[in-house]
């Protein structure tokens, strides 16, 4: 999901400051350079991935050609339980905070990939999945869920590999099938780095959350892959984990129907009996499917963008289900709180529940 305080406006003036504004691609994977994430050190996951198209983005995108930043209100875009038309806002917003500054391409040929953080003789693996709404990551401009999280994690013992996946305009699942590829991957390539494929977890944050819920709830073991798919040796790795967080997550489009926008064409969305089938398929609290997965979960009392029902909806209906889940409340907090919050809790749970696995 999208972070606090007028992020459109400090985004962009982060990338202004950073000189990446209209950055032409000159680097190997064509990303502008940036001290918010370590792009220099990013390992590309698939080579041939789905999604893949000669068209330009620009094609499938509905721009408001007369704005020259971004301008889309969190508070009245993407927050509510009614239908809202914002197809235009987001895409503009797309476009100006991921295509223009160069972090995307304008054609469908981006390629996910994973920036490591690791340590030396340790098997246990984090792979942070940061927020944005699906209209962008919010490591491309900022620290807080990728990059700050990863060195938390580095100094306590933890390999971490914050995973930059495809959104906007890039519609489900594409999203989805990069988290399942990517914990694909690093289960395909365990021994390179020293892993134990039973301790790889995720962490996800807000839009990144949502994308953990609905791996462990919905996608898991699932084949999503379009029929002309060619499988590799990485796709017949088992896409299973047995820890999963989530930190201010979306766990339903309940409250947030116009962010669907960002994920599903919006033909459909204008549709009322295909959006109310999207809705429904998207309810986590409706479809659980994970009480075999040990979670945490941690949400702020106070988040206006994300409501805190949904989550607390999911944490009920998982425990009724059986499930094992340990809550951290952020009392008073607002959307995007910092790690200080949950970190050390967060490590703690992790730690405890990686170390019963030698046994």
């Amino acid at each position: 999901m999208f972070k606090l305080k007028k992020v459109a406006l400090v985004l962009l003036a982060v990338q202004l400051c950073l000189g990446m504004t209209g950055v032409v691609k000159s680097q190997a994977l064509g990303l502008p350079s940036s001290k918010t994430a370590d792009y220099d050190k990013r390992i590309v996951i698939w080579d041939k991935p789905v999604g893949y198209s000669k068209k330009t983005k620009i094609e499938d995108m509905k721009l408001d050609r007369a704005s020259i930043r971004p301008s889309l209100s969190f508070s009245s875009g993407i927050v509510g339980e009614k239908f809202k038309d914002v197809e235009e806002a987001l895409d503009t917003f797309t476009y100006h905070s991921e295509i223009k500054p160069g972090y995307e391409s304008e054609r469908y040929d981006d390629k996910p990939y994973l920036i490591p953080y690791r340590v030396s003789n340790s098997d246990k693996a984090v792979i942070i999945i940061p927020g944005g709404g699906f209209v962008f990551k919010t490591i491309d401009g900022s620290q807080a869920e990728g990059k700050e999280v990863a060195k938390s994690l580095q100094m306590r013992g933890i390999n971490a590999f914050v995973l930059h996946y495809r959104s906007n305009p890039y519609k489900y699942p594409i999203p989805q099938l990069d988290v399942q590829r990517s914990i694909r991957y690093l289960r395909h390539n365990a021994h390179k780095y020293g892993l134990d494929k039973n301790k790889i977890s995720l962490l996800g944050f807000s839009a990144g959350g949502c994308l953990v819920g609905q791996h462990i709830n919905i996608v898991a073991g699932k084949d999503l892959f379009p029929k002309d798919y060619t499988r590799d040796d990485v796709d017949r790795e088992k896409d299973h984990i047995k820890t999963a967080a989530m930190i201010y997550p979306c766990l339903t489009y309940q409250y947030n129907v116009p962010m669907l926008f960002a994920s599903f064409d919006a033909q459909s969305l204008r549709d009322d009996k295909k959006r109310e089938a999207i809705l429904k398929m998207l309810d986590l609290p409706k479809n659980i499917g994970s009480k075999s997965v040990s979670q945490f979960i941690s949400y702020g009392t106070k988040d206006k963008i994300v409501n805190p029902k949904g989550t607390q909806r999911y944490i009920a209906s998982l425990v009724k289900k059986g499930g094992s889940v340990n809550v951290v409340v952020a009392e008073g907090k607002k959307h995007g709180y910092k790690q200080d919050e949950y970190m050390y809790e967060y490590i703690g749970w992790l730690t405890s529940k990686l170390r019963k696995l030698n046994h």
